[in-house]
Order: structure tokens, then sequence, then C-alpha cells
């Protein structure tokens, strides 16, 4: 579900970015790149740390890596 106040999905948790970045059709392109630099901003936030569990952290690594943050 997506909150138009935060914009971000559900919670604002990474693990509710991941899964909708990583199903096809759920996040609109222009949508897209903002929900992206969110998780990034997130992630780098904690000291590049996850707070996902064992299904979203499998989708998070190729995810970063198809958005070009693979250093991360």
């Amino acid at each position: 579900f997506f909150n138009d106040s935060t914009n971000m999905y559900a919670d604002g948790e990474q693990s509710a970015q991941i899964l909708a970045l990583r199903l096809p059709q759920v996040v609109p392109p222009p949508r897209r790149r903002t929900i992206v630099e969110s998780l990034v901003d997130d992630i780098r936030a904690r000291e590049t740390h996850l707070t996902t569990g064992i299904i979203s952290t499998a989708q998070a690594f190729p995810l970063l890596s198809d958005e070009g943050y693979h250093d991360l």
C-alpha cells in the first residue's frame, strides 16, 4: 500500500520498499527513482545495514545492483 504523505510503501520499512520495487508493475515508473533513493538513504543512515528479514534481504542485493548501487 502506497502512502502519499510519506512517499513510501506500507510503514516505510526497508522490506516494504524492496518488495514493492522487485514485484513487476507495482511501482509506477515516475515514482520508482524517489522510492529507490529513499531506500538507499535509509540504508546509508543505518551505516549500510539492512533491517530486513531473509525474504527481503534476498531481493535487496539484486535490486540495489540493478539500480546502480553495486557498492552499497
